[in-house]
């Protein structure tokens, strides 16, 4: 059985494995937080993610304590298309991996 968190940005499917849980919310976090393009690239395509949302959750500005480092949330826009913009939200395209 699958799991779907609910918020936007981690798009990744859980399973009920405390270990799976773990592994995909430090890859989640290694995602945000990287400045490392490639590697923030290669574990989005890995996982399938093809949308990511900027807002005030992955900002802080809902809670401090859950910022993500802000030069990692402004590399997306080194590498992805920005397919909508408002005052408090960027939705970023990250198209399927070219199959060689």
């Amino acid at each position: 059985t699958e799991i779907y968190t609910l918020s936007l940005h981690d798009a990744l499917p859980i399973s009920r494995e405390d270990s799976q849980i773990t592994d995909r919310y430090n890859t989640t976090e290694t995602i945000f937080n990287t400045h490392d393009v490639q590697l923030a690239k290669n574990l989005l395509d890995a996982y399938g993610v093809r949308l990511v949302v900027i807002g005030p959750l992955e900002r802080g500005q809902a809670d401090p304590r859950k910022r993500y480092d802000a030069d990692g949330l402004a590399k997306f826009s080194t590498f992805l298309p920005l397919i909508y913009k408002n005052p408090q939200v960027e939705i970023y395209y990250n198209p399927p991996a070219e199959k060689s």
